[in-house]
């Protein structure tokens, strides 16, 4: 993995596993510890080249700061994502 970088932007549940993957780094306990959620987040993600996730939540700020973002689905997804499509608008 030379040049690249893997940055956790995970809070809360798993975040302890995540502190013991080689190569990761976490952002900490006061990474968007204050009041107004996402602020710390969006700031990161404007610094990334992709955004990979499996929280809606994070998928639409991605998207909403236009970055370029890959959702991870299960194998069969639910009917939202529209199975028949390469992309989801």
């Amino acid at each position: 993995m030379d040049g690249m970088r893997l940055i956790s932007i995970q809070k809360m549940d798993g975040c302890a596993d995540a502190e013991s993957l080689p190569g990761l780094t976490v952002l900490g306990d006061d990474f968007d510890a204050e009041p107004d959620a996402f602020i710390d987040t969006a700031a990161v993600m404007q610094n990334l080249d992709l955004i990979i996730t499996c929280d809606t939540s994070i998928a639409h700020l991605a998207g909403a700061l236009g970055r370029p973002v890959f959702v991870l689905l299960k194998q069969v997804p639910d009917w939202r994502w529209l199975l028949d499509r390469e992309d989801s608008p």
